[in-house]
């Protein structure tokens, strides 16, 4: 699993492996990647991945 934090204003990206999609896991990656950029965002936005995987699979 990759987890891709995407900050548009700057489109600066960061991408941190994961194990598994269980809740520390994320957790962790949420609070590396907000380390990184010194800080946290007022606003972090989730993305729904099936619903892209379907539009990528079956495009209307």
């Amino acid at each position: 699993m990759l987890f891709v934090a995407w900050l548009a204003y700057s489109r600066f990206r960061i991408v941190i492996p994961l194990r598994d999609k269980t809740m520390p896991s994320v957790f962790a990656a949420l609070d590396r990647s907000f380390r990184l950029i010194n800080g946290v965002p007022t606003y972090v936005l989730t993305d729904y991945v099936p619903r892209n995987i379907i539009r990528l699979l079956c495009p209307a």
